[in-house]
């Protein structure tokens, strides 16, 4: 065997694990892909080997890729709140304590207090932190200048408009409205709509479109306050926009310090939300890309089928008799039809949480696209169910390891003696996560061996063992506190699926995302379609099928009674 699998593969980056992945499964193919003639008993230990060794380095890809994307949600939001807290107006600086002057007595104001007040009056109003206000509002009373006029907001123009160029200001909501007339009357623009299909499911009418007409741009205010400032930051920004000596002839006040025993600011609110759900554990069959809603092929003569009753024997004397022969008559095969289905969600939002708080909308949002990725797989693996029909009932002895490895077995030599496949060709099969724990239980109850630290890689080798290439997968028979008895023991049988590698694919369109949508009747209600997500799927069972087997878990680490019933006499 030419590939040479690492002592330990931990350290290795997710690219050098692709590079060893594809080494070994190069060599595995043209080992499997040999005549038979040729293959020697090396050559067949080569492929446990082999197949061991696949396994092993597909389990440390899929955790590579879990940490990946995991790392690259939490960078996404990172930057987003630094992009959120770069959009904030800058904070303008603070008074240096040399352009202080010296405070006039209480109750008087000298000639060069005027000249200060004057000099104030000229200058924008400044924010200054939280411990120098305190300070200063400590010895001295605090003149806030009047509000500074703040010019109106502005309407930008949209792209494809007649009558005025995209970015443009309108000139008024009279200008809007002539421009709204307008482009009515010529209908969606090709590109800058988008007409929704079958909108009444989800609250909109069915001429529903999407257009760009204009947005409202906010002329910078006096005071701003976003989410990229703690809490203290937006109180002192709303107490000085609020302040009464900002109003004409307003009076100055004096502030008086109050020593007290608590915390006294208000607690600061954290907007961000947990995230646990992953994307592992989703099932791994061949997929197509399907152009026209659906796809029509024929199985073709069936291997089973034909071969159960195929030619003739017949004896010398049925010769001379003139028995007829059997002879098998070429039939035209049937092809079937088989159509996508629709798999998606759709998401509305109010106009105004998506203002104020559009970390809840991101969120909804992460859930929504692993739950979709969930539900796809659930709809897969129901497929594969379906197709194997009712599952057969195995003999178990009592220990669930070697009980679920004989059923698999005795089930894989099932599908490969109906389609006369070889001795080792490799069988698929399907078992939920949880399986694998209840392996790892049931041998780590055995006596008179230390089995408590049972490795993915060493479970994986026992079906590998056995020509057999299994998928733990989420979303089938999943854990509930009824099959688990409240959640005290694990459940009592699995249902494991078989079939020939190939025997089914997934097809699927590509997904169509279609964001923030409004139409007349949400609109009125401050309501719009946040995301609309939607992929066509399904699965097809190309060739061969599946079967289905039920088997009992015992996982109390029995083993096979030592019971010699006769000596050996020499």
């Amino acid at each position: 065997m030419r590939f040479e699998m690492p002592e330990s593969l931990d350290g290795l980056s997710l690219d050098e694990l692709n590079q060893l992945h594809k080494a070994a499964w190069e060599e595995y193919t043209a080992l499997a892909t040999k005549d038979d003639a040729d293959i020697t008993d090396a050559d067949l230990a080569d492929l446990d080997q082999l197949d061991t060794h696949l396994g092993a380095i597909t389990e440390v890809q899929q955790t590579l890729e879990v940490a990946a994307a995991e790392r690259a949600t939490k960078l996404a939001a990172a930057r987003g709140k630094v992009e959120a807290a770069a959009s904030a107006p800058d904070p303008e600086p603070e008074p240096t304590e040399e352009a202080e002057t010296e405070e006039a007595p209480q109750g008087e104001l000298t000639d060069d207090a005027h000249e200060e007040d004057a000099v104030e009056t000229e200058k924008e109003p400044v924010m200054a932190s939280a411990a120098s206000s305190v300070a200063k509002a400590a010895s001295r009373a605090v003149a806030i200048a009047p509000a500074r006029p703040v010019s109106p907001s502005v309407l930008i123009a949209a792209a494809n408009l007649p009558g005025i160029a995209s970015q443009a200001e309108f000139e008024d909501f009279t200008h809007v409205a002539r421009t709204f007339g307008q482009k009515a009357a010529k209908g969606p623009s090709a590109g800058s709509s988008l007409k929704i299909q079958g909108g009444e499911a989800f609250g909109l009418t069915n001429d529903a479109v999407r257009q760009g007409l204009a947005k409202i741009k906010k002329s910078p205010a006096e005071f701003t306050v976003d989410m990229a400032m703690s809490a203290e930051q937006q109180l002192k920004i709303i107490d000085e926009a609020a302040s009464e000596s900002r109003l004409a002839g307003g009076s100055l006040a004096q502030s008086v310090l109050t020593a007290a025993g608590g915390w006294c600011a208000p607690s600061e609110t954290v907007y961000d939300f947990c995230s646990f759900e992953t994307v592992s554990g989703l099932i791994d069959i061949p997929s197509i890309n399907v152009q026209r809603g659906g796809i029509r092929f024929t199985k073709g003569p069936d291997y089973a089928s034909i071969a159960n009753g195929w030619g003739f024997t017949q004896t010398e004397a049925q010769a001379e008799a003139g028995t007829a022969k059997t002879c098998y008559a070429v039939a035209c095969p049937g092809f079937e039809d088989h159509r996508l289905d629709a798999v998606g969600f759709c998401i509305t939002a109010g106009i105004l949480t998506e203002v104020g708080y559009p970390e809840l909308i991101r969120r909804v949002l992460e859930i929504g696209a692993v739950a979709h990725a969930h539900k796809v797989n659930k709809y897969v693996i129901d497929g594969l169910v379906a197709a194997a029909g009712t599952a057969v009932d195995a003999h178990e002895f009592g220990s669930a390891t070697a009980d679920l490895l004989d059923a698999l077995s005795m089930q894989a030599w099932r599908v490969r003696t109906t389609y006369s496949m070889g001795a080792n060709a490799t069988i698929e099969v399907v078992l939920p996560t949880w399986a694998k724990a209840v392996i790892q239980a049931d041998l780590s109850y055995r006596t008179g061996l230390d089995m408590l630290a049972i490795s993915d890689a060493q479970i994986n080798a026992y079906f590998s063992a056995r020509a057999l290439r299994v998928q733990f997968v989420e979303d089938f028979q999943t854990l509930t506190s009824a099959s688990t008895t409240a959640w005290t023991v694990w459940p009592t049988h699995v249902t494991a699926l078989l079939y020939p590698a190939g025997a089914f694919i997934k097809g699927q369109t590509d997904v169509i995302d279609l964001d923030t949508i409004y139409d007349s009747v949400n609109i009125t209600t401050n309501t719009y379609t946040a995301a609309f997500f939607e992929e066509g799927i399904m699965v097809v069972n190309r060739c061969a099928s599946a079967v289905a087997v039920s088997v009992s878990l015992d996982y109390a680490g029995r083993t096979g009674a030592a019971d010699i019933t006769a000596a050996l006499v020499p």
